[in-house]
């Protein structure tokens, strides 16, 4: 028999836990962690990973809550954010796309010109509309 090999599943993110954006206002924060612990809290909830759930969302609010302490994790995070760029651009594997690249491949943004240019149509369809209506 072959090895098996075991992959973890990517953890998420305290602000994914807490289901905030990464520049979210310290008030947002604690609301949201509020709402959560409201709502997952083991006197409340029948959940039966509940215990972990608040554990998880205590621990979040902990690091996040402290601006030392989230400015530590926010810079740990692009480190590691700037690792897997590296790791993924390596010969053979999948490459993240780059802006620089894509205005190095001529078409690559042609979609969106082209939508633009839809849009601009319309709105300048509607603007004569509006005005040609108009006394």
């Amino acid at each position: 028999m072959g090895t098996m090999s075991l992959k973890r599943a990517p953890q998420p993110s305290l602000y994914d836990l807490l289901q905030v954006s990464p520049r979210a206002h310290p008030q947002v924060i604690q609301a949201a962690y509020r709402v959560l612990a409201r709502t997952y809290h083991p006197d409340v909830s029948s959940d039966p990973e509940a215990v972990e759930r608040i554990r998880e969302l205590n621990a979040a609010y902990e690091v996040l809550s402290d601006p030392a302490r989230r400015a530590v994790y926010d810079a740990e995070c692009a480190r590691s954010a700037s690792a897997l760029r590296t790791v993924r651009g390596s010969p053979g594997g999948p490459r993240w796309v780059r802006a620089a690249s894509l205005r190095e491949r001529p078409g690559a943004l042609s979609w969106l010109y082209a939508a633009v240019a839809v849009l601009t149509a319309i709105l300048l369809a509607v603007v004569t509309l509006v005005l040609g209506c108009l006394p």
